[in-house]
């Protein structure tokens, strides 16, 4: 199955970029598509762990299944004052 990751702040400068397609077996979750992506680069692997998630403009918890076509945003956390 194909999805689109969408990357922000940080993760779209460390992942080289802010949309990505990713090939993954069916019925992966997005903790595998986690994994997956970030075997890439461990920088990348470290801001993936720290990333909130969501689908369709919805929060997600990282054992959610994907489907086909999924955009999987990844929102790194943020500072602020």
């Amino acid at each position: 199955m194909q999805i689109t990751i969408h990357c922000y702040g940080v993760a779209a400068r460390v992942s080289g970029g802010e949309t990505h397609t990713l090939q993954l077996p069916e019925r992966s979750k997005v903790s595998e598509a986690l994994e997956y992506f970030g075997e890439r680069d461990a920088e990348l692997a470290a801001v993936l762990r720290r990333c909130a998630c969501a689908i369709d403009d919805r929060m997600v918890t990282r054992s959610q299944m994907l489907s086909e076509d999924d955009v999987l945003a990844l929102l790194p956390p943020v500072a602020g004052g």
